[in-house]
């Protein structure tokens, strides 16, 4: 699933390509790239319910610490659209407190209340950034003044 994504964001790399050079409507760009960032937050929350170790609570624990990195990551790394992290941490971190809930027991109730909490700090933190782009570009500036 995930070398799926990785093939689809290479199509759109090359595509952009093509026509970045030109004049090009960015708001079809951004919706690719959102889109593919949200299919993305699925497939990474979905690997909670395909390879998620039940009962084995070292490697439960292990995995939510990469999905929490990975979703720290992501914020830097998507951040240049707005709402670019977000549609990925959204999805990925949902999935896997979903999946701790269902798990149940005190670990599992802790860990997904923990989850949740992690991913609504990030979501906050996002659209509060001052550094989160604005919907609309700023006008361009001259030099020197």
């Amino acid at each position: 699933m995930v070398f799926f994504i990785v093939i689809l964001r290479i199509y759109a790399y090359y595509r952009f390509n093509r026509v970045s050079h030109e004049s090009f409507a960015g708001e079809y760009w951004q919706n690719i790239f959102l889109f593919m960032a949200f299919l993305s937050g699925i497939f990474w929350g979905l690997s909670a319910f395909l390879i998620f170790p039940a009962g084995s609570v070292e490697l439960i624990a292990i995995i939510i610490l990469v999905i929490a990195s990975l979703s720290a990551a992501t914020t830097v790394c998507h951040s240049s659209v707005r709402y670019g992290p977000t549609v990925w941490v959204g999805p990925a971190m949902s999935l896997y407190g979903v999946r701790l809930l269902l798990d149940g027991g005190q670990y599992g109730y802790t860990a997904a209340f923990m989850v949740f909490l992690y991913m609504a700090s990030i979501l906050d933190g996002l659209v509060k950034s001052p550094f989160t782009p604005s919907p609309q570009p700023s006008p361009p500036r001259g030099r020197g003044g």
